[in-house]
């Protein structure tokens, strides 16, 4: 079985193979339903949308570079991006805000507005608990790779970085974005560029990582800094429960 997916929000924690989505809420629900993205190949599928956008990723997926620009589009198949939204918004806040005070001269004004969005974001994933459920996501992810036992000893003894975890890519991305930046390339480029080339730095980190080192410890202090937080028993077997569902659909789908 292959893990494509995990998240973990205000409702609960999900995982997510080519074919089931599985996620428990806090009261410990499960839900259970087919990946959508896989559904959209189906001939019963009559959202044309859904059905472009598939085509679309297919098309560019092939395409290195370009096909990071188009990645959003998965928010819109997957339907699961209310805290990129959020964090969007308030990105574009604070630029707008340090741009005025700076006049968009000086790197500073990037930073600060980086530094910023971090910050509020890592209030924001405390204050709602996200921070140890996302540890918790990658304790319970980091434990069915190694191939251990999915159990809380496990779980709690597993490490909470995760170099398949989205906060790395992002990582990349501003760190590539800030080169542009001192290079004196003006925002707009510096943005699409950072974002095609960060994408594609995340990608290679994947099968080479003793080459990136450098680049994956600093994206594993970004996620320990703003990202993580300790989990509580709740949330590891929230994650277990989340994960053992799922490791049985694969199964028995396989039947």
């Amino acid at each position: 079985m292959k893990i494509i997916g995990g998240a973990s929000h205000k409702r609960g924690i999900s995982f997510e193979t080519e074919k089931f989505k599985v996620a428990v809420d806090y009261s410990k629900k499960v839900t259970i339903s087919e990946n959508l993205v896989d559904k959209i190949d189906n001939k019963e599928c009559e959202n044309t949308f859904l059905k472009v956008n598939k085509r679309l990723l297919k098309f560019f997926n092939n395409i290195p570079f370009l096909r990071e620009l188009f990645e959003i589009n998965v928010i819109s198949i997957k339907g699961d991006g209310e805290e990129l939204i959020i964090s969007y918004i308030i990105n574009i806040m604070f630029i707008s805000l340090f741009s005025s005070i700076f006049k968009d001269t000086s790197i500073l004004s990037d930073i600060f507005t980086i530094l910023g969005v971090l910050l509020l974001l890592k209030i924001y994933c405390h204050k709602t608990k996200i921070s140890g459920l996302h540890c918790a996501e990658h304790k319970a992810s980091n434990c069915y790779l190694n191939d251990k036992e999915i159990t809380i000893y496990n779980i709690k003894r597993e490490k909470g970085f995760s170099l398949y975890c989205s906060v790395n890519k992002y990582t990349y991305i501003i760190i590539v974005y800030l080169f542009f930046r001192y290079l004196g390339l003006i925002k707009f480029t510096c943005i699409m560029l950072s974002i095609m080339v960060g994408g594609e730095l995340f990608n290679i980190t994947q099968n080479h990582k003793k080459i990136f080192i450098p680049f994956i410890f600093i994206g594993g202090i970004f996620q320990y800094m703003f990202f993580l937080g300790n989990p509580s028993r709740k949330q590891m077997e929230m994650a277990k429960l989340a994960l053992d569902e799922l490791i049985k659909l694969e199964k028995f789908s396989h039947i």
